[in-house]
């Protein structure tokens, strides 16, 4: 029996997770939980899903590999949302500028580019899409880093 395709692709993003912990064997180890059941969590034929708690244990260990968090984005995508990691460090006294700097000129580039994209047939191609991906999540990420330096700023929790 193979799943419906919605569910592959979340199989496909827990075999990705595993992969990324070290393989079956260490995240059997890291988990307490059996490498069969591990890998029912990534069969495209079985309905097993990796609970959130098995989620949380190995996207623990994969912090630095290309998508952490593998699972938790997909999950966010799949519900409409765009998942960006808080930053490290807010800007303190005289900083703010660097961060507003930031925000226009990235800004300011992505426009700039898709404005010359629409400029030849007034549509944006999948390719020029594509090369404008990085400059919108970087854009996506500084507004993400001021949103939180004005929440601690104003006192509050994230």
């Amino acid at each position: 029996m193979n799943l419906p395709a919605q569910e592959q692709r979340q199989a496909e993003r827990a075999r990705q997770l595993i992969e990324d912990a070290g393989g079956l064997e260490a995240c059997a180890e890291e988990t307490g939980l059996s490498t069969s059941q591990l890998h029912r969590y990534y069969s495209k034929s079985d309905r097993d899903s990796m609970p959130a708690r098995v989620i949380e244990a190995l996207e623990a260990v994969t912090h630095g590999k290309p998508g952490h968090p593998v699972m938790t984005r997909h999950l966010a995508r799949r519900q409409g949302f765009v998942l960006v990691p808080l930053p490290r460090a807010f800007p303190g006294e005289g900083e703010w500028n660097r961060h507003i700097a930031n925000l226009s000129s990235e800004a300011g580039n992505l426009i700039s580019g898709i404005a010359e994209d629409l400029a030849d047939d007034l549509d944006v191609d999948p390719q020029e899409a594509a090369q404008r991906l990085p400059g919108a999540r970087r854009l996506v990420e500084i507004a993400a880093e001021i949103e939180a330096a004005l929440t601690a700023r104003a006192g509050r929790d994230r």
